[in-house]
């Protein structure tokens, strides 16, 4: 009975764990997507977008949900405070994000295999 309490003390240990670091990734990428870095020479609309780097970091650490569950959060919170675009831009940038880390996870499990 001893072990399966300790195994189930580590099992809730990781959860906090993965919910703590998935929390502080998603509030960084949303505080990057706040700042808004204009491209010259181009419209007014696009902007350097540094939000995904830590759903990318997420990705790599955690895994892949990890990274879709930083991007998901991440555009959340940007729509329900500081949206412009009605949600659209959101949407766009949550399927984007997702692609990127999926390719990621393909790209990094094809290196494995290696």
């Amino acid at each position: 009975m001893k072990q399966s309490i300790e195994k189930k003390g580590t099992n809730v240990s990781l959860k906090t764990n993965f919910l703590t670091k998935t929390a502080i990734l998603s509030v960084i990428a949303y505080i990057l997507m706040l700042l808004e870095i204009p491209v010259f020479f181009f419209p007014g609309f696009l902007k350097i977008d540094l939000s995904d780097l830590p759903a990318l970091l997420g990705a790599f650490a955690l895994g892949p949900a990890a990274g879709i569950i930083i991007e998901l959060i991440k555009n959340v919170l940007h729509w329900i405070t500081a949206t412009h675009t009605g949600g659209v831009g959101e949407l766009a940038n949550f399927i984007v994000g997702c692609a990127l880390i999926y390719l990621l996870h393909i790209y990094t499990e094809k290196i494995k295999t290696k």
